[in-house]
């Protein structure tokens, strides 16, 4: 994760923010200046890698109208600095509040292009102080400091390069789920009647071609969309913002409000694409909200609520379907041995003759105001801890970490019927391999698997003496199986290698910490396994192998995906 440093207006100005944050636009439409900012969102999209975007999107999307702009004295000194002035965060927090006070102005007055462009700078500025100023007195040097940071750089919403292209293969899989489900494969059908669509597939391929296109050299800082492209209208219309309903509300929420809703309507034909990268909720979490909200009866009075629908996919798409398939396919050998019953849950694997993986595998999402109101004691108290900490009690069950010490202590029995099952003869000849499978892109932020594998190691001192080793547990994303599927499948010896270097590197970090201090070692090590993977120096691009045994081992059509992103 890389940290930018944002400057303010504060520091710009050397004066205080106005109490008003919107003062210096109150004037203008809210339309005009949403197309200004879509612009740069769409810009930061394509670019977002390169440090220099800067003076890019100075010249196109703010003082675009202004001849000679590069002249303009009052601001050249603050242009010529190498810090960062434009920064998705601040602008999508803008455009919110931009949204609940949307301002219509019947007859506009003429607009002079150089105040304009001063009066929109100043707002970013001012917006960059709101949204970077939240938190105060946090040590950076900390867990509540990264959490902090790493969320404010939402990368829940924003991957480096142009999108997460592992989501659109997540939802390949679930369009072959929704296409074999008997309860939900006649919903799928009618719901992609009244969307007006092919398939579940094509819900994604809009999303697909769309990205593709906006990030075409040609279409250099595109944000907007043309219906006479025939796009699908009432798939947009589902997604679109509306400025009215939301002036109505008491609180409007950057996340669940504006991230749910990439698309503006200015015209009953054009479109404005707010971000680019809010089409990452709709393929994880708006597609499955919409198919629900749109359902028959039937399903409904199956499924009372929402969240006893999410139940069912959790169970039946995430854990069996689409991380069972995909063990499955990995741990493949004649010699290798996969477990996955009512007792012994959720997958255990004797990957070799001394190496087994106990895997527990959750579909958790964060509510959108821990992560919205930076409240670290949220995160950890309620979700880390009651989802992947808690112990059985009070008529509650083991979950996460407690799940799989319960399967320890099978593994650790003599004559056990798990042992029997795995061929296991002497548990201390074994290694053991501890892994959290999960869906939330929180979980991979720096900080959380420190601080789950200390809760775990806690309650499994007691079973260290039964087996070889047992490995610090590993918090793996599911994006992980299937960006890295085709590597691990063709060599499975990989992830307990991966998993044993991951490790390693963290240990070596920490003493490092421990000896010379600084924050970015210490951001290191308490880094995620994606993150250690990403800058792993001696493994090429795994997404050719991944392409090639995914089509193989699942008969799906991944090749079309990964081509859209020049991949």
């Amino acid at each position: 994760m890389q940290f930018l440093h944002v400057t303010g207006y504060a520091e710009a100005y050397r004066e205080p923010i106005p109490k008003d944050t919107l003062s210096f636009v109150s004037g203008y439409s809210t339309d005009t200046l949403l197309m200004r900012l879509s612009k740069i969102n769409a810009i930061l999209f394509q670019q977002m890698d390169n440090r220099m975007i800067d003076p890019k999107i100075l010249r196109e999307a703010v003082f675009c109208d202004v001849p000679g702009f590069e002249q303009v004295t009052e601001f050249h000194p603050l242009f010529t600095d190498e810090r960062r002035w434009f920064a998705e965060g601040p602008i999508g927090l803008l455009i919110m509040n931009l949204l609940k006070n949307f301002n219509i102005i019947e007859t506009p007055a003429p607009i002079e292009p150089l105040e304009f462009a001063r009066n929109l700078f100043k707002t970013i500025l001012v917006y960059n102080d709101l949204y970077y100023g939240r938190p105060r007195g946090i040590v950076l040097e900390s867990l509540e400091g990264i959490f902090m940071m790493e969320t404010m750089q939402q990368g829940y919403l924003r991957a480096k390069g142009v999108m997460k292209v592992d989501t659109f293969g997540r939802f390949l899989f679930l369009s072959k789920f929704l296409d074999s489900d008997e309860l939900l494969r006649e919903e799928a059908d009618m719901y992609c009647e009244k969307m007006k669509i092919e398939n579940p597939w094509t819900f994604a391929k809009f999303f697909l071609a769309v990205l593709a296109s906006a990030i075409h050299p040609q279409n250099w800082g595109n944000h907007m969309l043309d219906l006479a492209h025939h796009w699908p209208e009432k798939l947009i219309r589902e997604f679109g913002a509306d400025p009215m309903e939301l002036a109505g509300k008491e609180k409007v929420s950057l996340n669940m409000d504006v991230v749910t809703k990439p698309f503006l309507f200015l015209t009953p034909e054009k479109i404005l694409v707010l971000d680019y990268n809010y089409f990452q909720y709709a393929l994880e979490n708006g597609f499955l909200y919409s198919f629900y909200r749109h359902s028959s009866v039937k399903l409904r009075s199956k499924f009372k609520t929402y969240e006893n629908f999410k139940a069912y996919v959790a169970l039946e798409f995430f854990e069996k379907y689409l991380t069972g398939s995909l063990l499955r396919e990995i741990f493949h050998k004649k010699n290798q041995q996969l477990i996955s019953t009512e007792k012994y849950q959720d997958f255990i694997v004797r990957a070799s003759s001394c190496d087994v993986f106990v895997f527990e595998v959750k579909m958790n999402d964060l509510h959108p105001n821990t992560f919205e109101n930076l409240d670290y004691k949220a995160f950890t108290r309620d979700f880390l801890d009651k989802r992947f900490l808690s112990d059985k009690g009070n008529g509650t069950k083991d979950k996460g970490a407690g799940q799989i010490i319960r399967q320890l202590g099978h593994l650790s029995e003599p004559d056990s019927e798990l042992r029997d099952k795995l061929g296991i003869k002497r548990s201390a000849k074994m290694n053991i391999y501890p892994v959290i499978i999960c869906s939330e892109h929180h979980m991979n932020i720096a900080g959380v698997n420190h601080y789950l594998n200390e809760g775990f190691q806690q309650r499994c001192q007691h079973l260290k003496g039964s087996f070889q080793t047992i490995k610090p547990l590993t918090v793996v994303h599911v994006d992980f199986l299937i960006k890295y599927f085709g590597p691990l499948r063709r060599n499975p010896t990989l992830f307990a290698e991966w998993l044993s270097g991951y490790h390693r590197s963290k240990k070596g970090l920490e003493k490092l910490y421990d000896e010379n201090g600084g924050p970015i070692t210490y951001l290191l090590s308490k880094r995620s396994l994606f993150g250690y993977m990403e800058m792993k120096k001696d493994f090429t691009s795994p997404y050719k192998a991944t392409v090639d045994e995914i089509e193989k081992c699942f008969d799906l059509e991944t090749k079309g995906v990964w081509r859209a992103f020049g991949i």
